[in-house]
């Protein structure tokens, strides 16, 4: 149950963050 607990903690780390590194690209790419 506890490795699962930190399974979500990371999932909600990681998913806004990675949201968030593909729109800076995608405003890399529109500005090059």
């Amino acid at each position: 149950m506890y490795y699962f607990q930190k399974l979500v903690y990371l999932v909600e780390f990681y998913v806004p963050y990675s949201f968030y590194v593909l729109y800076l690209l995608e405003l890399v790419h529109y500005y090059h």
